[in-house]
């Protein structure tokens, strides 16, 4: 579980209970942001997502966080968020699609194609719209919107 704390002009993450941040933010650069077609989006969120022990919950509270301290900025959170649910839909298929057949991580042709057809099915409209519900749902949870 991480652990968001801001202590003096820092916020620090923490990580499993551990007594020293495994990450730290300078409180006064929270508002980064970048923007992508116009549209603001959370430089902060789009960086941690790559991070290993990073947890969504945890990209949200940040968002929280990032909004109460700055709360006119023009990030856009649906467009901040929507690449981090996708992202861990994908996780979600991935490992279940494993789990499902069996294998393991050896790579082979099987394999290959299953990656292929996950790609695939990341651009669905579909699978879009469900995604799209859940990052309306966690933002409403986090008072985003």
């Amino acid at each position: 579980m991480i652990d968001i704390r801001v202590e003096e002009d820092i916020v620090n993450f923490y990580k499993d209970g551990r007594s020293k941040p495994i990450y730290f933010i300078e409180r006064a650069k929270l508002y980064l942001t970048r923007e992508d077609k116009g549209i603001l989006v959370s430089e902060w969120i789009e960086h941690l997502i790559l991070k290993s022990w990073i947890e969504a919950e945890a990209l949200y509270e940040l968002a929280r966080l990032i909004q109460k301290e700055f709360p006119d900025n023009k990030i856009n959170w649906y467009e901040t968020f929507f690449p981090v649910e996708k992202w861990q839909y994908l996780q979600h298929v991935k490992h279940t699609t494993k789990l499902i057949s069996g294998t393991n991580s050896e790579v082979n042709f099987k394999s290959l194609m299953d990656g292929i057809q996950a790609g695939i099915d990341e651009q669905r409209s579909d699978v879009n719209a469900e995604i799209n519900k859940i990052v309306e749902m966690n933002l409403r949870q986090f008072n985003l919107l």
